[in-house]
C-alpha cells in the first residue's frame, strides 16, 4: 500500500481535524526519517508522493481554518441567538407584567364600579329619606298653619263674644217717667208719679240721659 493511501485510511477514521493534521506530519516526518537512514534504499519514498501528502496536509490545514472560522461564526449565531432569546424572555415577561397590571387594573375598576353603584343606591335612598321627610315637614306647617288660623278665628270668634256679651252687661235696667226726659235709677224721687222700665241702651238710643240725682 502506498504511503498516501494510509495517509487516506487515518483521514477516514473518526480523528477531528486538527489532530488528523498532526498524525499526518509525524507519518511524513517518520517516513522522511526512514528515506533518510535507508541511504535511498528499500523504502524510498517518490518525490511525487512526498508532494501529493504534503499538498494532503496543506489541504486539511486549510479545511481546518475553515471550520473554524465556521465554528466561530457559528459561536457567533449561538450567541445572537442566545441574546434574541434573552430579549424575547424579557418582552414576555414584560408582557406578563403588563397583562398583571392590566388585571389589577380592570379588578380595581370593578370595584370602582361597585362602590359608584353602591354611592348611587345610598343618594337614591338619602334623597328619598329627604323627600318623606320634607313632605313631612310641609304637612306639619300646613297643619300647624291651619290650627294657628283655626285658633285665631276661634280667638275672633270669642272676643267678638265676649264684646258682644260685655255691651249686654253694659245694658242694665234703668227707668223712665212719661213725661221726663231723663232715665233713672229704682228708688230716685221722680219715679213717684210714673216708673217704666227700660234697658239703658234702648234709653239712650231713644235720646234719654241720665239723671242728676240718682246718677244711674
Amino acid at each position: 500500500m502506498k504511503i498516501i493511501d494510509k495517509i487516506k485510511e487515518y483521514l477516514t477514521k473518526g480523528i477531528t481535524i486538527k489532530p488528523k493534521v498532526a498524525i499526518i506530519t509525524a507519518v511524513v516526518s517518520a517516513v522522511s526519517m526512514c528515506v533518510s537512514y535507508a541511504g535511498g534504499g528499500i523504502y524510498k519514498l517518490d518525490n511525487l508522493v512526498m508532494q501529493e501528502a504534503q499538498s494532503q496536509i496543506e489541504e486539511l490545514k486549510q479545511s481546518d481554518n475553515e471550520i473554524t472560522s465556521e465554528i466561530k461564526e457559528l459561536s457567533d449565531k449561538k450567541e445572537n441567538l442566545n441574546n434574541t432569546l434573552n430579549s424575547k424572555t424579557d418582552v414576555q415577561k414584560a408582557i406578563d407584567e403588563y397583562n398583571a397590571s392590566k388585571t389589577d387594573y380592570n379588578n380595581q375598576i370593578s370595584q370602582l364600579n361597585n362602590d359608584i353603584t353602591s354611592l348611587d343606591s345610598d343618594i337614591q335612598s338619602n334623597q328619598k329619606e329627604l323627600d318623606e321627610k320634607k313632605a313631612a315637614a310641609e304637612k306639619a306647617a300646613a297643619e300647624k298653619a291651619a290650627a294657628e288660623k283655626a285658633a285665631q278665628e276661634k280667638a275672633a270668634a270669642e272676643a267678638k263674644a265676649n264684646a258682644v256679651s260685655q255691651n249686654d252687661n253694659q245694658s242694665y235696667t234703668v227707668y223712665i217717667t212719661n213725661t221726663g226726659s231723663k232715665y233713672h235709677s229704682s228708688g230716685c224721687q221722680y219715679l213717684k208719679k210714673s216708673k217704666i222700665a227700660i234697658s239703658k241702651d234702648k234709653a239712650v238710643a231713644q235720646g234719654y240721659t241720665p239723671c242728676s240725682k240718682c246718677h244711674p
